[in-house]
């Protein structure tokens, strides 16, 4: 398990290099940047499987994000028809990895759209500051995914313990 700090900083760098990215390229090659993406995802997962008992999904998490951030900013930004995909990605971020990382996202995100886009940022102040008060509800959610998950976890191993002192149990008396 990786600590909160890294992997926020992990994905912080994600959303900048797919800032980087889309302004790097010209119109109608994100395609296959994405597509590009995709291959190294599923050569990562190949050449370096984890362990599902003690998995993390940080690389899962860098290669989306950077995937979501080209997509918005290359089809708009501010004003994409697809802005809504960054509020499914502070979503899966809480999910996937610690839910605080999608705090950290969240304030990258609202940062380089400042940044990118044109001096009327007042005109789409609402859809940019929507980002940083849906951000919560994505903490809140994935806290309590990661705790659910957390009882479950103990539950199955307290049923195999009790299942391993039956059979036990079992056999002395049979």
């Amino acid at each position: 398990m990786t600590p909160v700090i890294v992997e926020s900083i992990v994905i912080s760098l994600a959303v900048l290099i797919g800032f980087i990215i889309s302004l790097a390229i010209k119109g109608g090659e994100e395609i296959f940047v994405i597509a590009l993406l995709f291959i190294l995802y599923f050569l990562g997962k190949k050449f370096f499987p984890t362990r599902p008992a003690n998995r993390d999904y940080v690389f899962d998490s860098f290669i989306f994000t950077v995937a979501v951030v080209i997509i918005v900013l290359t089809s708009g930004g501010l004003t994409s028809p697809i802005f809504f995909l960054l509020y499914f990605l502070l979503f899966g971020i809480g999910l996937l990895v610690k839910p605080m990382v999608s705090l950290t996202t969240s304030i990258t995100i609202v940062t380089l759209l400042i940044y990118s886009s044109d001096n009327n940022v007042t005109a789409s102040l609402p859809t940019l500051l929507s980002l940083p008060f849906i951000t919560p509800f994505a903490v809140m959610l994935g806290k309590e995914f990661h705790r659910t998950r957390r009882i479950q976890e103990r539950d199955n191993n307290l049923r195999e313990r009790s299942f391993m002192f039956l059979s036990t149990v079992l056999t002395e008396h049979i």
